[in-house]
């Protein structure tokens, strides 16, 4: 004979039913305010491209590796816009890993573990030897800044609402070859960060995803106010490529002269010229 339940016992059994189930997602929001144009939100983003001009980044990094497996290093960024870009790869087991130097126009890439040193064209790929996603060093500039690199060549823009998540503003840009690209902005309080950049190749196949989070102000006198991401993300879904970005540090302003974004090869070491199939 069992025992008697004790009353109200089967709320407790019902209860890890309904923490399952969760709580429901809050319901889309209409627009508070009128409707931003285009050009407002675009504007929003080269306005921030133009006050940004030099950034260091200190950040630790989580990508895909050739084999497939996660590697975790630190990564120190030096950035200048529009295309002049430096890393520093470190991590805690080997010390320096790697270092990265463009111009925009060529690139070195001294390899510390491997020993070797490569050089030849910005190009995208050439980049994504170090940094795995491949974007060209003025694509890696605009992430590093909060933003995303944009479609050379725009035919029409449609703007719209997504309500989810306190309120989204989206823009999709339609290039005259049929790619598109979908910016979405944060609309709360009208601070309008870009937190998700997607580009679609003709064919509708994710080329890239950009994400970025916990956007904070730089409160510094040469930041002037500047709004930067604290976490950025980085997707090649083709490529199986990502990148996960945690910025630990940022400073903005200042100077960066012409030669820290130029390797020379160490005594001994010859130049391997690579470029992209």
């Amino acid at each position: 004979m069992g025992h008697p339940r004790r009353p109200g016992s089967h709320r407790w059994l019902a209860l890890p039913a309904l923490l399952l189930l969760g709580c429901p997602p809050p319901p889309p929001v209409a627009r508070p305010y009128p409707p931003p144009t285009a050009q407002a939100l675009l504007a929003r983003l080269d306005q921030q491209a133009a006050r940004l001009g030099v950034l260091r980044s200190d950040s630790k990094v989580d990508y895909r590796g050739q084999g497939g497996e996660r590697v975790k290093v630190s990564m120190a960024f030096l950035s200048r816009p529009p295309d002049h870009l430096r890393v520093e790869v470190s991590s805690p087991l080997a010390g320096a890993v790697a270092s990265l130097a463009s111009d925009g126009r060529d690139f070195q890439l001294l390899d510390t573990r491997n020993g070797r040193f490569l050089g030849g064209p910005a190009s995208a790929c050439n980049l994504a030897r170090l940094l795995q996603v491949a974007l060209a060093p003025a694509d890696v500039v605009a992430v590093l800044g909060g933003s995303a690199p944009r479609l050379a060549e725009v035919a029409r823009i449609e703007a719209g609402w997504d309500g989810e998540g306190g309120g989204r503003e989206v823009l999709t840009l339609h290039a005259p070859d049929g790619a598109t690209e979908t910016l979405r902005f944060d609309a709360r309080e009208q601070r309008w960060d870009l937190l998700q950049a997607e580009l679609r190749a003709p064919g509708g196949e994710v080329v890239w995803r950009i994400d970025h989070a916990d956007f904070q102000a730089d409160g510094s006198a040469a930041g002037g106010g500047l709004r930067l991401p604290g976490r950025s993300e980085v997707a090649q879904p083709a490529r199986g490529a990502d990148a996960k970005v945690r910025f630990r540090s940022r400073e903005a302003g200042g100077e960066a002269a012409d030669a820290l974004f130029h390797l020379a090869p160490p005594a001994g070491l010859a130049v391997e010229t690579v470029g992209c199939p």
